[in-house]
């Protein structure tokens, strides 16, 4: 490149480099994590672009993108928190759930209730009643947000599928079964966890098992 060329574009590289930074900082909401005196974090939930943490007092903070209010926490007491995308859910210490962000889907009306769990996927999330039955909501293009009728121990909200664990012990998905995420393996399980093709369960005997 002529130097003379070089000498002109450079001012305007760097000022790219400012408004993308500029831009990056506007996006992102909350304290980006920073612990709280007094206050520290006892769990946290990661999404695609924003995290969110719950705070030893119940409370939720969160930070990243925050391209339609999903790091924009309520006020209340929480027990849990999980995020999806650009969207969050929590546990509030009543049972109930609160979910903020984006609602394209309707991923963000959860039912009323009491609720034990809950797990937020791609734009959709899932919840464990009292009772057992598992109930979600928000985008089912693939049927991931149709539970079958059972009573169950967990559940967790992947971004094509959803997994729950019987009360038996025994693993059942539904939803999207392109990458085999709906092929659990026999056995007996105490916890799972969906991605966005893979999921990955603990055995009873504590061995990690995982498919796709």
């Amino acid at each position: 490149m002529p130097l003379h060329l070089s000498l002109v574009l450079r001012p305007f590289a760097f000022a790219a480099v400012i408004v993308a930074v500029a831009l990056a900082a506007m996006a992102c909401g909350g304290s980006g994590g920073e612990s709280e005196p007094g206050n520290p974090a006892v769990d946290v939930s990661a999404g695609e672009h924003h995290t969110c943490a719950l705070r030893e007092s119940g409370s939720v903070d969160c930070w990243g993108f925050d391209i339609a209010g999903e790091t924009q926490a309520p006020s209340g007491v929480f027990v849990s928190v999980s995020v999806g995308r650009e969207f969050s859910c929590g546990l509030r210490e009543s049972g109930e759930i609160a979910c903020w962000g984006s609602n394209q889907f309707g991923q963000v009306d959860a039912p009323p209730g009491v609720f034990r769990s809950l797990s937020a996927g791609g734009v959709h999330a899932c919840a464990l009643r009292e009772s057992g039955e598992v109930e979600c909501w928000g985008d089912d293009s693939y049927g991931q947000t149709t539970a079958p009728e059972d009573v169950f121990s967990a559940v967790s909200a992947g971004v094509f599928h959803t997994c729950g664990i019987r009360e038996s012990g025994r693993v059942v998905c539904w939803g999207s079964n392109d990458f085999g995420g709906l092929d659990a393996p026999t056995g007996t399980f105490r916890s799972i966890d969906v991605g966005s093709r893979e999921t990955c369960a603990v055995a009873q005997s504590g061995k990690v098992v995982c498919w796709e």
